[in-house]
């Protein structure tokens, strides 16, 4: 094993090696031109425009062995270059040739998933949620534009990578990789020969993830250049592991999430989701520290996932079994088996990188975390003896059982007199903070073995302690922080920090929760409670409901929808989903709550609650009447993220609650809702999922619009008394005893069909006379009437598909009307 400080220069030249490519685009020239001695010293030009980039940014302590590893990746002569050499190879995959334009701009890779050839590409721009919605090609600027909009983030960037603190090499690595990630998320990072679907970002991070690998397995300089040799004429190397694949799986978080009682669930849940967040944070952190690597080598984590490139020796295998087992007696002691983890470790050769085949290896190792997940206590390895039969948690009193979480121990009733346990008050106080937060502060500190009171007594138990600021909090480093990380939400708002002996870099986030607030007239406001929701419904049901969307056919994307799923596509297409469901979901939500609130004349609390948002799935809490347009308002975005592609798309599920409805059922149900009924939908040309369940009746989004409109129409007709309620109550009645077809596949209709036909012509027959009387109402009328065809021609001629459409419309319409019938 080779030198902390030689592993983490070696991630920091992977970082470094391609960033003259900005420059280049800018339209900067180096100090030497592009000639046959340039092209033998340095093998291309972007080489060259690296070495001088780092030679005029990089700190003094370290730029030497930079510049020479910059330099020299394309003519590799000392160990690093080789390293970020090879590294580069392998993190690129084989660079497929491109058919298409020759832009330098970032294309969308969901518009090549599958084959989709409708090519849609990036704005040049820092990072930011709004800018994530890539723009037809038409659309995007070429030319001296092209080349100021390159010049103008190549000053942003040079400026504040000049500005970043270099007293320690760790720290600064990880300042650089966020300065990286905002800057260069929406640059190709090659476009000439090659599909431009992967951002210089990601293809920078996985180079150096491998180089850190390889200097960690103590590789010598003739193992690269032989390596190199071996890939530069695209044959597979021998079966010698390079690196290894490593995937975390936080098993348990649906049942400790949802499993809360309603009474005092809002004031935690926020705290208690976002808790787990941190947690799989945690875990993944843990494990990077114990082998010493750096954070480029954290390929994703989120949504209870994480997955992690580690070095290839034994030693670094059983660093990691060593680790599994800790983190698995710490979850064990902290939560009492109600979280458990499962870790799993995938060896991959050089061939493994190239083509396709890092798809299959990510699939394998998929694989293997769903067997290991069904071994739950497994981790525990030898220790496992030690923990059956033992006693978990402190135990106490009967009587004295949390009414939120369920468990025993030392208990407090809270202001309504519920019992609760001091960890579920600390999540509450969690969802508070997180409601006016702006940054959160993580110390490396040790693991502590001290009982679990708290939510940041079980991270503590990690080596993590975890504080979140506000605007009023200063930020103070923790006794005995070897290491300290700073995310900041609101930058312009974070408090001031409190210098400290321990290393401290500052990265930007996404905080993936909204809190709903219930303002007072006095300006305050306060968490709105399941209740506060369900009474800001605009209509005379004042209940709650649930939201729940994901991503279809996830896996499939990856293994079979990627046309080369090579290191750094894995990793793009993981980040991209992350930053869509923690970056732009929330701002959405965020912009809908304030919409629907004004929208509201006596509307004094918000209506959307977003518990989480990460991975490839959110969980929403709202007033149940605004949950659809909310899911569709996310669908729609998607849909322009995803770049159009047919066959990247989200479901839904919906379900609305009475006030006092226990959660885990409400979450049960929306989890069938989404699962067994909206992903099972199928359509005539059968194309499945890509659908909304809501009320118990299913359809794809491509219906949403118009059930929708007809919807508003209906409830206005009802309340302006253009249409009485009782069509609305029959139309329902009669496609739920609807007849199907018969063996000769002919439709009849049924008693209550027949006695719709005749309502709806005595209907047709008041309209008319109700124009003579009323004239002002003649247009809605007449629009009623055309209404009442179709809807007697659909039942007529047997329409069976037309006629559950029907049937949402008059449950959707008969729930927004209800206790306002005419």
């Amino acid at each position: 094993m080779q030198s902390h400080n030689e592993v983490i220069l070696a991630a920091l030249a992977g970082l470094w090696h391609d960033i003259g490519k900005i420059s280049q685009r800018a339209g900067e020239r180096g100090g030497r031109t592009a000639d046959d001695e340039m092209e033998r010293d340095y093998g291309s030009y972007h080489a060259l425009l690296s070495a001088d980039a780092v030679t005029a940014l990089a700190p003094p302590a370290w730029r030497d062995p930079l510049v020479l590893a910059v330099k020299e990746h394309h003519q590799p002569q000392t160990k690093l270059a080789a390293f970020v050499s090879v590294a580069d190879f392998l993190s690129a995959g084989e660079r497929a040739d491109d058919e298409t334009g020759r832009a330098p701009l970032l294309q969308s890779i969901f518009s090549t998933l599958y084959g989709y050839n409708q090519p849609h590409y990036y704005a040049l721009a820092s990072l930011q949620p709004e800018r994530l919605v890539p723009l037809p090609a038409e659309s995007t600027p070429r030319g001296t534009e092209l080349e100021a909009d390159y010049h103008a983030l190549w000053t942003e960037f040079s400026g504040e990578v000049r500005a970043l603190p270099n007293s320690d090499l760790t720290a600064y690595l990880e300042a650089f990789q966020d300065t990286l990630q905002r800057y260069t998320w929406c640059i190709p990072s090659a476009y000439y020969h090659a599909i431009s679907d992967i951002s210089l970002y990601d293809h920078s991070r996985m180079t150096g993830a491998l180089a850190a690998c390889f200097t960690a397995d103590g590789r010598t300089r003739d193992w690269a250049l032989a390596l190199r040799q071996v890939l530069s004429v695209r044959q597979e190397a021998a079966d010698e592991p390079l690196a290894c694949l490593v995937g975390g799986d936080l098993s348990g978080i649906q049942a400790y999430l949802y499993n809360t009682a309603s009474n005092g669930a809002t004031r935690s849940l926020c705290g208690r989701s976002f808790y787990l967040q941190l947690l799989t944070e945690a875990v993944a952190l843990s494990l990077l520290d114990a082998l010493e690597m750096p954070i480029t080598n954290l390929l994703y984590a989120g949504g209870g996932h994480f997955y992690l490139i580690a070095p290839a020796n034994n030693a670094a295998r059983e660093v990691i079994k060593e680790r599994y087992q800790r983190l698995m007696h710490s979850l064990l002691q902290a939560h009492e088996g109600r979280l458990s983890l499962a870790i799993a470790q995938l060896p991959l050769s050089a061939g493994r990188f190239l083509g396709e085949a890092f798809g299959s290896a990510w699939n394998e190792l998929n694989g293997l975390l769903a067997r290991e997940k069904k071994r739950r206590l497994a981790g525990l390895g030898d220790d496992l003896p030690l923990h059956v039969g033992a006693a978990l948690g402190q135990g106490g009193h009967p009587d004295q059982v949390c009414q939120i979480c369920g468990r025993e121990g030392a208990w407090a009733p809270d202001e309504d007199g519920a019992q609760k346990c001091s960890f579920c008050d600390s999540l509450e106080e969690l969802g508070r903070d997180l409601g006016r937060a702006t940054a959160l502060l993580l110390c490396s500190v040790p693991a502590s073995e001290q009982p679990v009171r708290t939510w940041r007594d079980g991270l503590r138990r990690l080596g993590l302690d975890i504080r979140v600021l506000r605007p009023d909090t200063p930020a103070v480093l923790a006794d005995s922080t070897s290491f300290a990380r700073l995310w900041e939400y609101l930058p312009e708002k974070t408090p001031a920090l409190i210098p400290g002996a321990a290393p401290l870099v500052r990265s930007h986030r996404f905080l993936p929760v909204l809190v709903p607030q219930k303002f007072k007239s006095n300006g305050s406001s306060a968490t709105a409670t399941f209740e506060d929701l369900a009474q800001a419904s605009s209509t005379a049901i004042k209940q709650w409901g649930v939201l729940r969307m994901d991503v279809d056919n996830l896996g499939s994307l990856f293994h079979q929808g990627l046309q080369q799923a090579t290191l750094s596509r894995v990793a793009s297409l993981s980040s991209q989903f992350r930053l869509f469901f923690e970056g732009a979901v929330p701002l959405l939500a965020m912009q809908f709550n304030t919409e629907m609130r004004q929208c509201r004349t006596e509307g004094n609390s918000d209506l959307v609650y977003l518990i989480y948002a990460g991975g490839d799935d959110l969980f929403a809490v709202g007033t149940w009447d605004i949950l659809p347009g909310l899911a569709d308002a996310i669908h729609s975005a998607f849909g322009r993220f995803a770049a159009g592609n047919p066959q990247v798309t989200v479901s839904a599920g919906i379900a609305i609650y009475p006030q006092k409805y226990p959660l885990y059922l409400a979450a049960k149900e929306a989890g069938t809702a989404l699962d067994d009924q909206a992903k099972a939908y199928q359509r005539p040309d059968g194309r499945r999922k890509d659908a909304l369940s809501f009320l118990g009746m299913t359809i794809g989004w491509e219906d949403y619009l118009d059930i929708s409109e007809r919807v508003v129409r209906w409830t206005d007709w009802v309340r302006s008394g253009v249409a009485p309620r009782a069509v609305i109550q029959l139309l329902r009645q009669a496609v739920e005893s609807a007849s199907r077809p018969d063996s000769d596949g002919k439709v009849r209709l049924g008693p209550t069909s027949w006695r719709l036909v005749y309502m709806l012509a005595r209907r047709r027959e008041e309209a008319q006379r109700l124009i003579r009387s009323k004239p002002e109402l003649e247009e809605a009328l007449c629009e009623y009437m055309a209404e009442l065809d179709t809807i007697e021609r659909i039942f007529v001629q047997g329409q069976l598909a037309e006629q559950q459409r029907l049937l949402l419309l008059a449950r959707w319409t008969e729930y927004l009307t209800r206790g306002g019938a005419v």
